[in-house]
């Protein structure tokens, strides 16, 4: 999915993806062993657009990755985590992400990353018995507060 922000000074776009919703091969992408011919993944072709459209400098990319972890396709994301900041590819294709452009991973638990990939991330932790559904109700009051006082100052 993708949502677009419209304030001139917070502009924005973000991508989701639940990486186990395709296959690893259709995620980062596959080579055809009859044509010889490389076909990208879902996830490597939202992280070449993003890479691009923000390395112009005009527009923040965040992609969130939403789903549960596999040890198979969040070990090929440790080059992006760690400094080199980069998307290495089978077809040996290297996507640099720019400063204008984040990653967030949405898990519900840990139990299949490695060490090395859990060391990469910063971690917040929320327990679903401390978040109320009013905390959710209130944050949604009040971007919709905000986007109304954009709208009244324009």
């Amino acid at each position: 999915t993708r949502k677009e922000s419209s304030a001139a000074s917070d502009v924005y776009k973000r991508q989701v993806i639940n990486p186990k919703a395709v296959p690893l091969s259709q995620l980062y992408g596959a080579l055809d062993r009859i044509s010889q011919e490389w076909t990208e993944g879902v996830l490597a072709k939202t992280f070449r657009d993003c890479a691009t459209q923000s390395g112009a400098g005009k527009i923040r990319q965040w992609i969130v990755v939403d789903g549960p972890v596999d040890t198979l396709w969040i070990e090929n994301m440790n080059t992006v985590l760690d400094d080199n900041k980069m998307l290495c590819l089978m077809n040996g294709d290297i996507i640099s992400m720019p400063e204008k452009m984040n990653m967030i991973f949405e898990v519900s638990d840990l139990s299949k990353a490695s060490l090395a990939t859990v060391s990469r991330c910063g971690m917040i932790y929320m327990q679903s018995d401390i978040i109320h559904w009013w905390a959710l109700l209130q944050s949604l009051s009040l971007i919709h507060i905000c986007r109304c006082r954009r709208l009244l100052t324009c």
